[in-house]
C-alpha cells in the first residue's frame, strides 16, 4: 500500500473540514441574509407608502388621472418597487411596473386609501416589491459575511493544524520514522521527546524503548537457542547419517519418503533402484507380500512390529538378510506415515540357519533327523487333503563288521556312501531321514505301491553294490515297508510299523523288504538278480 505520512492526512482533513464549513455557512449566512432583506425592504415599502399615501388619496377623491399617474411614476423609480397600481371604484384604476419580464412572485403589499375630508374609504394602493433587489441585497450581505467567516475557519484550521503538527504529528512523525529505522540486534532507541516528555507521547517513547529491550533481550536467546539447536542438528543429522542402522520413512502404500546414507549402503546391491525417494521399499525383498503385510499390521496395531527379509540382490552379491523395525508415527500435522529401521544381520542369519540346519539334519550324512523329518511330514499332511505317504525303515546289514574290521572313520565313509545312494534312488520331493546309527527312514510322498516297491528294490540293489573301499566293502540292507492308511496316520505309529516289518527280514536272513500288512513276507532282492 502507498505510505501516505500523517501530516499529509492532517492536513488533507483541515482542509475538506473547512471546506465543509464554508459552504454551510455560505448558505446558513445566504438565507439569513435574504430573509432580513426580505423584513427590510417591506419596512422601506411601508415607508414609502406612507410619503405618497395622501397623495394618492387625493388623487382618487379629485379622480385626477396625472396626480395618479405621477404618483405611481415616483414610486417605480424606487429601485425596491416592482409594480404599483391606484385602483378606486367606478373603473379609476392605473398601474405601472418595470419594463423588464421576471416571475416575480413576491408578496403585495395593500393600503386602503381614506377620504382627506372623512373616513370613507375610496380603494387602494397596490405595491409589489421588486424579488432581484432582494436578491441582489441577499448576495452581498451573504459574501460579505461568508468571506469573513471563511478568513476565521481558515485561520482557526491553520492555527489548529499547526499546534496538532508541532505537539502530535510531527513527534509521531519522528518516533515512527526512527523506529523503522532501527534494525534488529542494534542498540540503537528513540531520543526523548522534550516537549512531551511528561504526556501519553512520552510515556509511548519510553514504553517503545522498553519493549525495544525486550525484544532485544529475546533476539539474544534466540539466536544463541539457533546456533545450540543448528549444531544439535548438526550432531543429529551426523548421528542420522553414520549409525549402523538403516533410517527411512514410508507413507501409507509403502513408498519411501526419506532415508539416511546407512540404509543406502544397506541396500547398495539391491536390484531396485532406492537412489532417490518414491521408491516401492517391498520391492527390494524376496518377502514382497510378507512386507506389505507388515505395513498394514504396523498400521492397525500401532505397535512395533519386526521380521527378518532377505534382499534382492546383484547377480555378484551374496544374499543379504536384513531385520526390519516398522512403527506408525502421527506427525504434528496429523499425517500419519511409517518410520523404520533395519539391520544388516546377515552372520546372525547364517550362524541362526547353521544351528537350525545342526538341529535338523546328521552331521555325518547331512539327512534329516527324527523330529525334523516328523515336522516336515505332519506339514504335508496338514495342506495335502488326498494325502498319500509310505515309510521305509532300513537297517544297513553287515554295518557292525565293517566298524568292527576298518574301524569307524571307515564306517563313517560307508554311510556318506550308502547315504547317497539312498538319495538317488528316491525323488526330490521324498523324506530321507537317519534314525540313528546305521538306521535310516524313507517316506515317499504321494507314491503308488508299484512304485514304492520299485524304489525299495532299487535301494536294496544300490547299498549291495561294492562300496570302493579298501579291496571293497560289501554291506546290505533290510528294509520294512508301511503304508498310511485311515486307521494309521500317526508319524510314530508309521515308524514302529515299518521298524516291525523291518526286523521281519532280519529274521528271515536279511537283503530284501517286507510289507507290514503282509504277514511275515519278505521280498528277497540281490544284486544279482
Amino acid at each position: 500500500m502507498k505510505f501516505r505520512s500523517v501530516n499529509q492526512k492532517l492536513i488533507i482533513s483541515v482542509l475538506l473540514v473547512a471546506l465543509v464549513l464554508a459552504i454551510f455557512v455560505s448558505i446558513v449566512s445566504f438565507i439569513s441574509e435574504l430573509e432580513r432583506s426580505s423584513s427590510q425592504t417591506e419596512v422601506m415599502l411601508n415607508q414609502l407608502l406612507d410619503t405618497v399615501e395622501d397623495t394618492a388619496s387625493i388623487a382618487l377623491f379629485s379622480r385626477n388621472d396625472q396626480i395618479a399617474l405621477d404618483v405611481l411614476k415616483g414610486l417605480l423609480k424606487n429601485d425596491i418597487v416592482y409594480k404599483a397600481q391606484i385602483k378606486g371604484d367606478e373603473g379609476f384604476d392605473f398601474q405601472l411596473s418595470k419594463d423588464y419580464v421576471t416571475n416575480n412572485i413576491e408578496k403585495v403589499i395593500l393600503r386602503p386609501l381614506i377620504s382627506p375630508f372623512g373616513d370613507e374609504e375610496l380603494g387602494y394602493l397596490l405595491v409589489q416589491p421588486a424579488a432581484q433587489f432582494k436578491l441582489i441585497e441577499a448576495k452581498h450581505g451573504a459574501i460579505t459575511n461568508a468571506i469573513s467567516s471563511v478568513l476565521i475557519i481558515i485561520v482557526t484550521s491553520i492555527t489548529i493544524f499547526l499546534i496538532i503538527r508541532s505537539n502530535i504529528s510531527k513527534p509521531l512523525t519522528y518516533v515512527s520514522d526512527t523506529l523503522h529505522a532501527i534494525q534488529i540486534g542494534h542498540k540503537q532507541r528513540i531520543s526523548e521527546l522534550k516537549k512531551n516528555k511528561n504526556d501519553e507521547l512520552g510515556r509511548l517513547v519510553l514504553d517503545i524503548n522498553d519493549l525495544l529491550g525486550v525484544l532485544d533481550d529475546k533476539y539474544k536467546n534466540e539466536l544463541a537457542l539457533r546456533k545450540k539447536v543448528e549444531s544439535i542438528e548438526q550432531q543429529l543429522r551426523s548421528i542420522f547419517n553414520s549409525t549402523s542402522a538403516g533410517l527411512f520413512a514410508l507413507d501409507e502404500n509403502g513408498v519411501l519418503i526419506t532415508f539416511n546414507k546407512t540404509f543406502q549402503h544397506i541396500l547398495k546391491n539391491v536390484i531396485a533402484d532406492i537412489s532417490t525417494p518414491n521408491s516401492l521399499l517391498a520391492s527390494c525383498f524376496h518377502e514382497q507380500e510378507e512386507f506389505n503385510n507388515l505395513i498394514v499390521d504396523a498400521f492397525q496395531s500401532g505397535q512395533l512390529e519386526t521380521q527378518d527379509f532377505s534382499l534382492l540382490a546383484t547377480k555378484d552379491a551374496g544374499l543379504t538378510w536384513v531385520h526390519c523395525l516398522l512403527s506408525k508415527v502421527i506427525n504434528e500435522s496429523g499425517k500419519v506415515h511409517i518410520e523404520g529401521v533395519i539391520f544388516d544381520v546377515t552372520e546372525r542369519v547364517k550362524v541362526e540357519k547353521s544351528i537350525t540346519y545342526e538341529a535338523n539334519h546328521d552331521m555325518l550324512t547331512g539327512l534329516l533327523r527324527r523330529q525334523a523329518t516328523q515336522q516336515a511330514y505332519q506339514q504335508h499332511l496338514k495342506v495335502s487333503t488326498n494325502f498319500k505317504a509310505c515309510f521305509l525303515f532300513l537297517d544297513l546289514d553287515g554295518f557292525k563288521e565293517v566298524n568292527d574290521t576298518y574301524g569307524h572313520r571307515t564306517g563313517d565313509k560307508v554311510l556318506v556312501i550308502a547315504t547317497e545312494r539312498l538319495i538317488d534312488c528316491v525323488r526330490e520331493t521324498d523324506l530321507v531321514c537317519r534314525i540313528g546309527g546305521d538306521e535310516f527312514l524313507i517316506i515317499l510322498i504321494n507314491c503308488s505301491n508299484t512304485n514304492t516297491y520299485q524304489i525299495a528294490k532299487n535301494i536294496i540293489m544300490s547299498i549291495q553294490k561294492k562300496i570302493p573301499i579298501s579291496n571293497g566293502i560289501s554291506i546290505g540292507v533290510s528294509m520294512g515297508i508301511a503304508h498310511l492308511t485311515e486307521n494309521a496316520k500317526g508319524f510314530d505309529e508309521l515308524v514302529q510299523a515299518a521298524d516291525t516289518a523291518m526286523y521281519e527280514v532280519k529274521r528271515q536272513g536279511k537283503n530284501g523288504y517286507c510289507v507290514s500288512n503282509e504277514e511275515k513276507k519278505v521280498h528277497k532282492i540281490s544284486n544279482k538278480i
